[in-house]
């Protein structure tokens, strides 16, 4: 029951590096305890993949060590990789890249294959691409299938044949980005600034009393010239 109870809490989301590596420690320990070895072997796979240069001190456990560093050896025999995801957090309707690093020292790595679905979403979509030969890899997430909240994906890599030979998540236990809506920005009418109006107002008033007083000299001009005072001839 213990056992099962810190299996359930390591597939958790939310865990630190830390968190996880003390939990597989002690799921590795208590499986060989229990004679379950290659379940030991699993959890130390685990272990060793979140850091590749753990050891148990000298003399803690002499068999978990061996069974430890029998599994270093196949994991430097097998594909690894990390990945970095950009931008994270995600917008909705704007495209997610991943990009990936591949360590293949045998050359089995063919294809890599990321699932991904918005959350709540049932159906998963999928992008494959040929890595053969390659360290370096990015895989572009469409904008058009990301939205608000959150967006769920897995990595997989695959032998030619179409074994396994790396993966991150899954599709039941899937990594998760979060993804925000998008600021709006409201573009107002310059028509309809309540500045502009203000200052249009502004100048059609003191248009208008320029045309009125202009108007008003021009009529007192022309009176002026009929009623011009008229001095008497000597």
């Amino acid at each position: 029951a213990a056992i099962e109870l810190l299996r359930k809490t390591l597939s958790m989301q939310g865990l630190t590096v830390s968190d996880q590596l003390t939990g597989y420690r002690v799921l590795g320990l208590s499986l060989l305890a229990i004679g379950e070895e290659n379940d030991a072997r699993d959890a130390f796979r685990q272990l060793l993949e979140r850091d590749r240069e753990f050891h148990f001190a000298a003399g803690e456990n002499p068999r978990a060590a061996q069974l430890l560093e029998l599994v270093r050896v196949d994991l430097a025999r097998q594909v690894h990789f990390r990945h970095r995801v950009a931008p994270n957090p995600g917008q909705a309707n704007t495209s997610i890249t991943l990009t990936l690093s591949i360590d293949d020292p045998s050359r089995v790595a063919d294809d890599v294959i990321i699932r991904y679905r918005s959350q709540g979403v049932t159906t998963w979509n999928k992008i494959t691409k040929n890595v053969k030969g390659k360290e370096d890899v990015a895989i572009t997430i469409p904008g058009s299938l990301i939205v608000a909240p959150s967006l769920e994906y897995a990595i997989t890599i695959e032998a030619v044949d179409g074994r396994v030979v790396a993966s991150w998540a899954s599709e039941d236990n899937p990594e998760t980005i979060a993804i925000i809506e998008r600021q709006s920005v409201k573009k107002s009418s310059v028509l309809r600034s309540p500045w502009l109006w203000a200052g249009v107002g502004a100048v059609v008033i003191t248009a208008a009393t320029t045309y009125v007083i202009l108007s008003r000299r021009r009529k007192i001009g022309f009176a002026s010239i009929d009623t011009r005072l008229r001095l008497p001839s000597f």
